[in-house]
């Protein structure tokens, strides 16, 4: 049975991306901080939950090292455009020091694959809408940097 992890598993998107898993039979590991998502969105027994901050490499590391995941789903953030700019360095870590934590773990424990959830941000305004991934990067905020720089 092939094994994945979410991050922001319990967040509205991550939930829904659980169920999708769990309809194909995988297992399932949600890790989560609970700041922006519910532990009700996944209070099912199917899913291993893990409360962490991801920017925590060493809990990270033990979730890794206890689940190994054949894939990772990478979409927990701070995603606040007005959290950004009022505390730039929080930003920085959560979207930035988190993701090269997970791509490194990614790395040691073999991971095959990890899908990374970015924004419309990355682009400031529009060239057109709905924007396409060829049109010009030119984030407004720290956020949309942050998660360019994910990319």
């Amino acid at each position: 049975m092939k094994k994945v992890l979410i991050t922001g598993g319990a967040g509205f998107i991550g939930s829904h991306v659980a169920d999708r898993f769990l309809l194909n039979n995988y297992k399932v590991t949600a890790a989560d901080n609970l700041v922006t998502g519910n532990i009700d969105n996944i209070n099912r027994k199917n899913i291993n939950f893990f409360n962490i901050d991801i920017r925590d490499k060493e809990k990270l590391e033990e979730l890794f090292k206890s689940e190994r995941p054949d894939y990772v789903i990478h979409l927990a953030a701070q995603v606040s455009v007005s959290s950004s700019v009022e505390n730039v360095l929080y930003d920085a870590e959560e979207n930035i020091t988190a993701l090269i934590n997970i791509l490194e773990l990614c790395r040691k424990y073999n991971t095959e694959k990890i899908v990374f959830s970015s924004t419309a941000a990355v682009y400031g305004i529009p060239e057109e809408v709905p924007s396409r991934e060829t049109n010009k990067t030119a984030p407004l905020s720290p956020y949309g940097l942050s998660k360019l720089t994910g990319e």
